[in-house]
């Protein structure tokens, strides 16, 4: 009995205290958790274009055997976006709001159709093929920042993309500015290991 008038008593003079606690415990557990069960990728690659269906999601391991280490993990992602298709104006309202966060994506990598690209080409999400290669730029550039994919030696000797259109276009994210020293070393690391997949993937 004098538990229970005393539990009664704490309850009445500390029952919102006693409810923040709890819900921040509760928050804290479930973001610990989410962390500690995230995928880490090795590489995140994404296709945006209209044939999103029909890309075979086995081009992540060709991808891996490309990156060679161990067994490296690979996110390769695929966004249905199709400009020219009025009745795909649900989807493409879906794949803007993605892709107006592109820059904070984990993303580095983009395979685009040539019509989704010609709509972000002008935005400075991508890194220009001079910072890519310098000078040494191949010959199949579409323009400053992008390939034409379909001429990528990682294109013309796989089959499972195929249904990735002749003209699409393939970029690299630039680097998005992190707060914080070492943040901002972690995503130079990213970015460079991205590059070098990049060149691999070019066959340059």
């Amino acid at each position: 009995m004098n538990f229970l008038k005393w539990l009664d008593n704490f309850w009445y003079h500390n029952k919102w205290k006693t409810i923040v606690s709890l819900f921040v415990v509760v928050v804290l557990s479930i973001c610990v958790f989410q962390l500690a069960t995230k995928k880490k990728y090795d590489a995140c690659i994404m296709y945006v274009g209209a044939k999103s269906a029909g890309i075979e999601q086995s081009i992540e391991k060709e991808i891996a055997t490309l990156i060679g280490d161990g067994k490296p993990k690979v996110n390769f992602s695929r966004l249905a976006y199709d400009p020219d298709n009025n009745l795909a104006a649900e989807a493409n309202i879906t794949a803007q709001e993605q892709l107006s966060h592109m820059l904070v994506m984990p993303y580095y990598i983009y395979i685009m159709d040539k019509e989704v690209y010609e709509i972000y080409k002008d935005s400075p999400v991508f890194a220009t093929l001079e910072d890519i290669y310098g000078s040494d730029i191949p010959d199949f550039a579409y323009d400053s920042t992008a390939l034409v994919y379909s001429k990528t030696l990682f294109a013309r000797s796989h089959e499972s993309d195929n249904a990735i259109p002749d003209d699409a276009v393939i970029v690299l994210k630039v680097k998005p500015y992190i707060w914080g020293k070492r943040a901002n070393s972690k995503e130079q690391k990213n970015y460079e290991t991205h590059k070098e997949l990049f060149k691999k993937i070019v066959g340059e």
